[in-house]
């Protein structure tokens, strides 16, 4: 198993009604595991520990949340719906083929 960060092979942006969410994708596989953002306040960096291991031995998506990260920040509070986080997972695994 390798101790250094994986590097994303793939990264790009959805846009989601206007909001443009930054992924990245880690590994080969069959199997994908997706990394959904714990939180609105935390990008996928969180995951920098777990994603190597597991990147070994399958696909892995990661995404920041609307508002944080490399995704687009609004200032209208409407752009933060839980609806639009919800339909934000769905926007990446669609671009992503998953």
């Amino acid at each position: 198993m390798s101790t250094r960060a994986a590097l994303a092979h793939t990264e790009g942006y959805v846009d989601n009604e206007g909001v443009k969410i930054h992924y990245e994708v880690y590994g080969e596989g069959d199997r994908t595991i997706a990394f959904a953002p714990t939180w609105s306040l935390v990008h996928s960096r969180a995951y920098k520990a777990q994603i190597p291991y597991f990147a070994e031995h399958f696909r892995v998506v990661a995404w920041d949340p609307r508002g944080n990260g490399k995704s687009d920040r609004s200032t209208d509070p409407a752009q933060y719906r839980l609806r639009d986080y919800f339909d934000d997972a769905i926007a990446v695994l669609d671009a992503t083929e998953t």
